[in-house]
């Protein structure tokens, strides 16, 4: 799933780092830009089946890997969806854009438009 997400984000021109399995700081994904300006995102994945879905502690760790790493934007994608208080915590940031979430239904609508719909 980490390898189909990276490849869309190369398709959009990003530098790609998958990062390792296991003690991966937090995030599967490093994606860099330099055009017009320095972009890094973080893209954490979670392979979910329908009806496990991405809780508040996810989402609220994404957040504190991004703000500890100085990252532009993060996001969060999984095969499932996010509960109500994941998704209440993503908006009530100062900069929503900052920290995205993407549930399944948005991941197959994106993939004839992706990335650029994602970012």
């Amino acid at each position: 799933f980490e390898v189909f997400i990276s490849e869309l984000f190369k398709k959009e021109g990003y530098e790609v780092k998958v990062t390792n399995r296991t003690r991966d700081g937090g995030f599967d994904i490093i994606c860099k830009k330099n055009r017009p300006t320095k972009l890094v995102l973080l893209v954490e994945c979670k392979h979910y089946f329908d009806g496990n879905k991405v809780n508040v502690q996810l989402v609220r760790g994404l957040y504190g890997v991004h703000c500890a790493q100085g990252a532009n934007q993060s996001i969060l994608v999984t095969t499932s969806t996010f509960t109500k208080p994941a998704r209440d915590f993503a908006n009530e940031q100062k900069n929503p854009d900052s920290t995205r979430n993407r549930d399944f239904d948005y991941l197959v609508q994106g993939i004839t438009t992706v990335p650029s719909a994602m970012i």
